[in-house]
């Protein structure tokens, strides 16, 4: 597990859960999300998706 200190806001949970990118038990969770993650990468990759995704929902509704 390696997380850059600067960029994420990374807390240590009481029990493993598998990361929610990549499935590696991880008792980290990223605060903004809530959601847990094994590295920073994880956390990078999913927003991006997440950015991908939003993007893509709004040229569905663009007019």
């Amino acid at each position: 597990m390696k997380f850059n200190k600067e960029t994420n806001s990374i807390i240590k949970g009481s029990e493993k859960v598998g990361c929610l990118t990549c499935g590696e038990p991880t008792e980290y969770i990223e605060v903004c999300s809530e959601s847990h993650f094994c590295s920073t990468e994880c956390v990078d990759k999913f927003y991006e998706e997440y950015s991908k995704h939003l993007e893509s929902m709004c040229e569905c509704h663009e007019v």
